[in-house]
């Protein structure tokens, strides 16, 4: 999970760990990576910041390729929460979910069976266009 040491990859990473399963931390901050891996939400890892166009077009390719191993893989859209990352946004944007509340589709997503959609870009509402 990318950005799992906090905001929304913290609350997807501790989500999916309260499932049972094993959640790989990636993050920026190898010192806040390895709290959050400490914390028991998840083991540790390594992470690069891509860009959203690179990370849309993994994601189609490893849905291709995961396919037929019955391994949906797709994007999702958690919608505009407070994190860290949004706090200095101040009143020019609509800030009204919790990063709880946008982790919801991330789990939602990464619990699929083998036989969900995949090769997609979802949030809480269904399929969004690319």
């Amino acid at each position: 999970m990318t950005g799992a040491n906090k905001g929304i990859g913290r609350e997807v990473a501790a989500g999916l760990a309260a499932l049972g399963l094993t959640v790989l931390v990636g993050a920026r901050d190898r010192c806040r990576a390895g709290e959050a891996a400490a914390g028991s939400v998840a083991a540790g890892g390594d992470a690069y910041p891509p860009s959203k166009a690179a990370l849309n077009a993994l994601t189609v390719q490893y849905a291709k390729a995961l396919r037929a191993d019955g391994i949906p893989v797709n994007a999702a859209a958690p919608g505009a929460c407070a994190t860290d990352f949004t706090k200095d946004l101040g009143s020019a944007y609509s800030i009204t979910r919790t990063a709880a509340q946008g982790a919801a589709v991330v789990i939602r997503l990464a619990t699929l069976e083998g036989d969900g959609p995949t090769g997609g870009f979802f949030d809480d509402e269904g399929p969004v266009r690319w």
